[in-house]
């Protein structure tokens, strides 16, 4: 598109330039939107996870330790300095754990119909439209809530700029 633009603008100086057709070259989309999980989705995708789940409780805390304590007795003698480990006793990678994500999200059918299937990222999306709209529902100043929303979700500012 960028060149394409170019090249109109130097035929306009220049009447020997070429334009390229449009569609000469596939458009390649940077940004793509995120598929936001409905609560049935995330339960359904962690009905199919099984005992691939940290359990939680009322407490954050509590499921943290309640996961550190069976981690221990399952897999003892991790094979790393990692809070979470494979069963393999070796860190969670990111690139396992989305292949993993993606595999639930397939065997599920969640996302089916969607133009993009959710990605793993997208529940941290999920996360950040549940709340917002948790906010406005409660009728809480949500201008106010927003920095902490920013904070929670790793980024530097509530512009999205990830830290």
């Amino acid at each position: 598109v960028a060149v394409r633009g170019f090249a109109r603008y130097l035929a306009g100086i220049d009447a020997a330039t070429e334009v390229p057709p449009l569609g000469l070259m596939p458009l390649r989309q940077r940004w793509r939107p995120p598929f936001i999980c409905s609560p049935a989705d995330i339960d359904t995708v962690i009905d199919q996870a099984q005992s691939r789940l940290v359990p939680l409780h009322t407490s954050s805390m509590a499921a943290l330790q309640d996961y550190a304590r069976l981690r221990d007795q399952l897999q003892p003698r991790s094979e790393g300095p990692s809070f979470f480990v494979s069963l393999t006793r070796k860190r969670l990678l990111y690139a396992v754990v989305s292949q993993t994500f993606r595999q639930l999200i397939d065997d599920t059918g969640v996302g089916a119909g969607a133009p993009c299937p959710p990605r793993l990222h997208d529940l941290h999306h999920s996360f950040a439209v549940a709340t917002l709209l948790g906010w406005y529902r409660g009728g809480e100043d949500v201008a106010a809530k927003i920095p902490s929303l920013s904070t929670y979700l790793g980024h530097r500012e509530p512009s999205g700029r990830v830290r």
